[in-house]
């Protein structure tokens, strides 16, 4: 059985064969790159320096957190950065780093990247303790 179109129907459904078509290409395309891939959470505290003045320690908190959380835009595979740097009484750190990294690679690069290490020189002149703990999702 042979099925005719009107030319403007037949127009409009080749264009979205075509969308679906582009559409499927992209998912697997994305699917491919996420397969056989974890992401990694990287979660880091640090402890001011008894030293540190509680004025000093504000100022150096939001400048920690800006250059930070710039890094997202500066290094590649960083899904999302955010520093907090205002915790509740019952903690044991002064600030904390939570980031979400593309792969395990995408956090060695992150780690050697000279942005992140001049952001780590100025965390050095202000704190001493650093907890850190990285994990696959």
């Amino acid at each position: 059985m042979i099925v005719c179109l009107p030319n403007f129907l037949l127009c409009r459904t080749m264009q979205m064969v075509e969308i679906l078509l582009i559409f499927l290409g992209v998912y697997v395309i994305l699917k491919k790159t996420k397969e056989g891939r974890s992401m990694v959470k990287h979660i880091v505290m640090f402890r001011f320096f008894d030293e540190i003045s509680t004025e000093e320690r504000q100022v150096k908190a939001q400048e920690i957190k800006e250059k930070t959380e710039a890094l997202k835009e500066q290094i590649a595979g960083i899904g999302q950065l955010q520093v907090f740097i205002a915790p509740v009484g019952t903690s044991t750190h002064s600030f904390m780093l939570e980031g979400l990294f593309d792969s395990v690679e995408a956090l060695d690069c992150y780690q050697v990247h000279p942005a992140h290490l001049a952001v780590g020189t100025i965390i050095k002149s202000v704190a001493g303790e650093r907890a850190c703990f990285d994990y696959e999702v």
